[in-house]
């Protein structure tokens, strides 16, 4: 309990760090599949427990990508933590799909088959403090997730997964004074 305790703080303090304070990137070459996957190794155990199914597919993705890795890590545990909080204990799915868009953006998409995200809540969900978790939430993850999505000229999309449940999709632009991998 104290573990958990001291996680959730810890997450907490970042995401509070993450969106009050006004940055730019540092943007590195990353290995896709590898930045995909060590996020999602953070929850698999504790998805486990709660019989919630989580499948990362990154095969459509570029081998690389110019981010800042430590900002994306964090927006992917955000999407992570709110599908988790969404999937049904019982037969609860997650899905993180990575790919290139035609366009060359990598696009990175988390979904839940859960209850998704009523209409008239989407256009709140990236607001500073708004949550719908009551108690249990500080509603900052999808307002700092939104923030470093943008500060790399990307966009957040919001919608509902085909089957149902909710299907969140960061958009990131190429940046091509990254460094070389």
């Amino acid at each position: 309990m104290l573990r958990r305790s001291a996680a959730r703080l810890s997450s907490f303090v970042e995401d509070m760090l993450a969106f009050s304070k006004p940055r730019t990137p540092v943007r590195e070459r990353v290995v896709v599949a590898e930045a995909v996957e060590e996020a999602a190794s953070a929850y698999r155990d504790v998805l486990a427990r709660r019989s919630v199914r989580l499948e990362v597919d990154c095969r459509r993705a570029p081998d690389t990508f110019a981010l800042d890795a430590r900002g994306i890590y964090r927006c992917l545990l955000n999407l992570i933590t709110n599908a988790a909080d969404a999937a049904p204990r019982e037969n609860g799915a997650i899905w993180l799909t990575a790919w290139e868009t035609q366009d060359g953006r990598l696009a990175i998409e988390a979904a839940d088959n859960g209850p998704g995200i009523a209409e008239e809540v989407r256009a709140r969900v990236c607001d500073p403090f708004f949550s719908t978790k009551g108690s249990q939430g500080t509603g900052l993850g999808l307002a700092v997730t939104s923030k470093i999505v943008a500060e790399h000229g990307g966009v957040l999309h919001i919608g509902d997964r085909a089957g149902g449940g909710a299907c969140i999709t960061l958009v990131i632009p190429p940046e091509d004074s990254a460094e070389e991998l």
